[in-house]
């Protein structure tokens, strides 16, 4: 796996081929160890637009920008988005990158029961009832 430098320097060659304007990184995602990265988040604007780039370099399959795209064609859903996908490359089934909109703080998904004590009452309740209705003591 490489090192955060790796995406660094991609994200460079990206920005400088697509006209992407750089910013900081704002995320990192590790693959189960510190260190092992498989790929990072770069802010910044494309095409006048706020936008994030995405480097991966995954050791598994992955076409996420493809299915990214796909999903938000099949979409009908106004609570549930994807971003939409401005430009991408997809290099090998491992490895790649893509520019897509960022969207506003909160817009992607918002939980809908913040209380910890709550959710964990809800969450044990819905297990109970599922495990009553497949054990025929329910509905």
């Amino acid at each position: 796996m490489p090192s955060i430098r790796f995406f660094h320097k991609k994200a460079k060659e990206v920005a400088e081929l697509t006209g992407f304007k750089l910013g900081k990184r704002i995320y990192q995602g590790n693959y189960y160890a510190k260190g092992k990265v498989r790929n990072a988040i770069f802010s910044g604007v494309y095409q006048g637009r706020p936008a994030v780039l995405k480097i991966y370099l995954d050791p598994r399959f992955t076409d996420e920008p493809k299915s990214q795209i796909a999903f938000s064609r099949a979409n009908t859903s106004k609570v549930l988005v994807a971003p939409k996908v401005y430009k991408y490359k997809i290099e090998s089934p491992h490895q790649g990158w893509f520019i897509m909109e960022k969207l506003p703080p909160g817009s992607f998904f918002t939980q809908p029961v913040k209380d910890k004590e709550e959710f964990a009452y809800l969450y044990l309740s819905i297990g109970k009832i599922s495990l009553s209705s497949r054990i025929g003591l329910c509905c």
